[in-house]
């Protein structure tokens, strides 16, 4: 397991001074990103041998948001490696040891020259430890949206460079921002408090791509799909929220 300590900062947070689901996320990548450093299979060590991890997907249980200011602990460790996936965990926890956040995620290990998925090599898995596994369901690997709800087209969103990270694609991060934008825009819950979120990562946006976000809304779920002008999406987000009152 690796783990570092932070503090809540007030550019981290929402309206009501709570973490943001965006850096709840990025607390999380960064997590899992020093540990590859520490160990030598950072962003190095991947340009050196033209390979990379791509995020598939996420899933993730929030039991409460942490507060501006608050002191707290992100935790991450790999699971499993199986062919050309790679699955890991994460958690957000107090100093105290209240546990917030818990996340299973998907990644798929890419041959960077041609773009396709490669087994992970035995150098790469051999670098990690496995821990045993949170009992979270691992991320979907068909999440679509759901035609039965209301949908809402939202105004088209380009790919900006404030957007792209390292591998010149748009962080994971920015698409749950812009989906939960475009959701709180057209059909913000009426109560409630987020209980769940689930991303499913289709296909890259890159530098200029224009996204077509449409979301629809069913009970207690809020659904929003970023798709480009041929319908195809680059994601589908999912965010559920416990009734109202609970």
């Amino acid at each position: 397991m690796y783990e570092f300590q932070s503090r809540v900062r007030y550019s981290e947070t929402d309206e009501e001074g709570m973490l943001t689901i965006s850096a709840l996320i990025n607390y999380f990548q960064d997590c899992c990103s020093f540990q590859s450093e520490d160990i030598g299979r950072g962003v190095r060590y991947l340009r050196e041998h033209a390979c990379a991890w791509v995020l598939g997907g996420w899933e993730i249980a929030l039991h409460r948001m942490p507060r501006y200011t608050e002191e707290i602990v992100i935790r991450t460790w790999p699971v499993d490696f199986k062919g050309f996936f790679g699955y890991r965990n994460f958690e957000l926890r107090t100093v105290s040891g209240e546990c917030l956040a818990q996340a299973s995620t998907t990644w798929i290990f890419v041959d960077t020259d041609s773009g396709r998925p490669q087994r992970v090599t035995e150098d790469m898995a051999q670098a990690y430890v496995c821990s045993p596994e949170l009992p979270l369901e691992r991320p979907k690997r068909h999440l679509k949206l759901d035609e039965s709800g209301q949908i809402y087209q939202c105004p088209p969103v380009t790919v900006l460079r404030g957007h792209l990270d390292t591998n010149h694609h748009m962080n994971n991060g920015q698409y749950v921002l812009i989906a939960q934008e475009c959701m709180m825009q057209e059909a913000p819950p009426s109560g409630g408090r987020l209980c769940s979120l689930r991303v499913l990562y289709r296909k890259e946006a890159v530098l200029g791509d224009v996204l077509y976000p449409r979301v629809s809304v069913s009970g207690n779920r809020r659904q929003a799909e970023l798709a480009n002008d041929q319908g195809q999406p680059y994601a589908v987000v999912e965010f559920e929220y416990t009734p109202c009152g609970q």
